[in-house]
């Protein structure tokens, strides 16, 4: 076991449906990018196997937004940062298809809704941090 990571390591998932996205606003409680509308992610745990990024996504968007999602997402983006608090994070993006579930906003998100994939562009609450994955995201669904 690590005790003392150099990184963390977190997913997101652009969860495709019907020719739409789903967006979660965070919660203002929350202690990173509160208030913003994201896409359902979140942590890599210290844990071993196969395919964990893969699992993380899947469990994170049924635990956020009440999701579940096809097997097998693909990753389309990667990028890292520092967050305010100098924590260094590597992130996986994965496209993912929806199975089942009806979106809920959870404990860590106010709300949810859908957005047209033809219509990313014009969204305008979407931080402007998320730019460059949106465009990755676009490119990879053309």
């Amino acid at each position: 076991m690590i005790n003392d990571p150099q990184h963390t390591i977190c997913v997101k998932g652009w969860v495709v449906k019907d020719g739409k996205v789903l967006f979660a606003k965070r919660s203002m409680n929350e202690s990173h990018a509160a208030g913003d509308w994201v896409v359902p992610g979140g942590k890599v745990e210290m844990e071993l196997g196969d395919d964990i990024a893969e699992k993380t996504v899947a469990r994170e968007i049924l635990e956020e937004v009440g999701i579940v999602i096809k097997p097998n997402p693909k990753i389309f983006y990667t990028n890292a940062f520092v967050k305010k608090t100098g924590e260094h994070v590597v992130n996986f993006s994965f496209i993912c298809e929806w199975e089942s579930g009806e979106a809920i906003a959870s404990e860590d998100t106010d709300e949810v809704k859908w957005i047209k994939i033809q219509d990313l562009m014009k969204f305008s609450d979407l931080p402007k941090y998320l730019n460059t994955e949106r465009d990755r995201f676009l490119k990879s669904c053309s």
